[in-house]
């Protein structure tokens, strides 16, 4: 977890999860790391929790799935669903999470 992060109450940080410095993450916010639900046993190289990089912002219920990858300065509305990439500058919100803005400043 990077400098100056902050992560707020009721919230589940995965394993293997990489978060970048300046990240907001708020309330009740969870993080996956096994696509497989634990069907093909645990194997570390196989266990991989979201990256969050720097100067993103996650909004309170969002639930980040295994592996996904949150760019620098992008924003996940609450509640939403990330299922793939949110690629920098990028606000998505929804179930799946869906763009719904671009920013020229990342």
């Amino acid at each position: 977890m990077g400098d100056r992060t902050k992560i707020m109450d009721l919230t589940h940080i995965t394993g293997n999860c990489i978060i970048g410095e300046d990240v907001f993450v708020s309330t009740g916010v969870f993080t996956a790391n096994d696509n497989r639900i634990g069907t093909t046993g645990y194997h570390e190289e196989d266990i991989q929790g979201p990256t969050i990089e720097d100067g993103a912002m996650i909004g309170a219920g969002a639930v980040l799935l295994p592996g996904v990858r949150i760019g620098r300065g992008a924003i996940v509305g609450a509640g939403s669903v990330v299922t793939r990439d949110v690629a920098p500058a990028t606000t998505v919100m929804g179930t799946p999470a869906r763009i719904r803005a671009r920013s020229v400043v990342a």
